[in-house]
């Protein structure tokens, strides 16, 4: 488990010197590394010692990653090119991470199967996203070269319209997949308590939830700016985290009916 995270940002590494050096060979080696760690978590999966139905929170974190990994290559790999390990290999690194620090992996926190699916679907949008918020921050960084004419630095990352079907389609993606995750989460306070549950962080995913459907239907109706979808892309990521913040840290009341 620790080497394959260690993989993982070895890749963001050497994607990050690639970004400031434009030497293809470091692209090769960045890339080498991140499909490296999804052979090796594809090896751990196809021989069970990973489920795909996992056990454990830490468990369903490395399987999103795995998941997340291999349907962002598909994705991403035609509109970046060489650039592409620079927003999948952190996402990776940082849910695969977690699993290195638990104990017992046959530790069964989660019998409950739609709870299983409300988790895998949370973290694959909510993933999605994070992707999706470091595209909007290269396209913010590539409009503030081009406004001030930076030629050596334009050259080196892709066009803003390229980016900015990368940021809305990351965005089209992960929305049904966290509204499903959202759906479930209602039917599992159903299940548990007998009533459809409304907390904190039901109020605080409303509002990530809400963010990505009006940014959906401005762009698809009205018209919106690249710019402006990579700010509300990164406003929509900040809500996700604070709802991550006051369910784990700040004690609040929310998810109690678990």
């Amino acid at each position: 488990m620790f080497i394959i995270s260690t993989l993982f940002l070895i890749s963001f590494i050497f994607s990050v010197l690639y970004l400031i050096s434009g030497k293809i060979t470091i692209s090769k080696i960045s890339r080498f590394f991140l499909k490296i760690a999804l052979i090796g978590q594809t090896y751990l999966i196809l021989n069970g010692k990973i489920l795909l139905e996992s056990k454990t929170f830490e468990m369903n974190l490395f399987v999103c990653s795995w998941i997340v990994g291999i349907f962002s290559i598909l994705i991403m790999r035609p509109f970046f090119k060489s650039l592409y390990t620079l927003f999948i290999s952190p996402a990776c690194f940082l849910l695969s991470v977690p699993l290195i620090f638990i104990s017992d992996l046959n530790a069964e926190i989660f019998s409950n199967k739609i709870l299983i699916f409300h988790v895998m679907t949370n973290l694959i949008s909510h993933t999605l996203i994070l992707i999706g918020s470091i595209v909007s921050i290269l396209y913010i960084y590539q409009h503030k070269n081009i406004k001030e004419k930076i030629i050596n630095k334009i050259d080196k990352l892709p066009s803003l319209s390229t980016l900015e079907k990368i940021i809305f389609l990351i965005i089209c993606i992960s929305f049904p997949i966290m509204t499903l995750g959202f759906s479930l989460g209602f039917i599992l306070s159903k299940e548990q308590i007998g009533t459809y549950w409304f907390g904190t962080v039901s109020a605080i995913s409303v509002i990530s939830w809400m963010i990505f459907f009006i940014v959906i239907q401005i762009k698809a109706f009205f018209g919106f700016s690249g710019l402006k979808i990579s700010y509300y892309c990164i406003v929509g990521l900040i809500s996700i985290i604070f709802g991550y913040i006051a369910m784990y840290y700040l004690e609040l009341p929310s998810h109690t009916f678990l």
